[in-house]
């Protein structure tokens, strides 16, 4: 493996670029999940839309930056509304977060119909992996098959792309004790690939600044309900030089 291409300085000029370009982000994500992912966006300057309506999608596609696609609800209209998101994605960077996966086969047959349609980035928890990789436990192999840069969410998180693996290990503990948190990522993840036209420095970006914000958030905080109104806060008054001296990009060893 290619030990990291990108240093806490360059995290800190995506942020910057993020800040600056203030992208549109539509989101199809868990409908539990629909006002804290926004929020999140709001805070960080990214302009959101959410509709998940199948015949108003397309519309909202052509005038994104970037989209992302969560499975935590997955109806049959949602479905249909993913179908149509995907296929109106053009040249646009798009995120998937194939949900639960684990948990039902028609998630995973359905997110393995999308990871066909090529995410820029596709970002799950160990179990989730499991499920979709198929007894594959290489994070390289499976980027190389699925073409995608593939992020692990967990204690320390790996990006993974062609012969590049990066870790991650910014982040709080009560990040996953509030609902939605892993949604909201997923958008974060689209936002700065619109900005970044290197998906997998997009993909690291987004997570050390989020891990960031959750960590000053969680100084603050005494417990999850807190922690929410912290970690917006957090994001909104985060600034390059935290991003830069927060960062903890963790060496790769062969």
């Amino acid at each position: 493996m290619t030990a990291s291409l990108i240093s806490a300085n360059d995290v800190a000029g995506a942020f910057e670029a993020l800040k600056a370009a203030r992208p549109r982000v539509h989101a199809v994500v868990n409908s539990v999940a629909e006002t804290f992912a926004a929020n999140v966006m709001l805070a960080l300057g990214i302009t959101p839309s959410m509709t998940s309506n199948p015949e108003e999608v397309a519309d909202f596609a052509t005038g994104a930056d970037a989209l992302v696609v969560n499975l935590g609800t997955l109806d049959a209209g949602r479905r249909e509304a993913i179908t149509r998101l995907v296929d109106s994605a053009g040249h646009r960077p798009w995120v998937l977060d194939p949900t639960f996966v684990d948990r039902s086969p028609l998630r995973c047959d359905f997110a393995a119909g999308l990871i066909g349609r090529r995410p820029t980035i596709l970002r799950a928890n160990p179990a989730e992996l499991a499920a979709l990789g198929r007894g594959e436990a290489s994070l390289p192999a499976l980027a190389a098959r699925w073409n995608t840069v593939l992020t692990v969410t967990e204690a320390v998180d790996q990006v993974a792309s062609g012969e590049r693996l990066d870790r991650v290990a910014n982040g709080h503990e009560l990040m996953s004790r509030v609902t939605a948190s892993g949604c909201a990522l997923g958008a974060v993840m689209a936002a700065f690939a619109a900005v970044d036209p290197d998906p997998h420095d997009a993909a690291v970006a987004a997570l050390v600044t989020y891990g960031v914000a959750g960590e000053i958030a969680g100084r603050a905080a005494k417990g999850p309900g807190s922690f929410q109104a912290a970690f917006l806060d957090a994001l909104y008054a985060l600034s390059p030089d935290a991003v830069a001296s927060g960062a903890r990009i963790l060496e790769v060893q062969d």
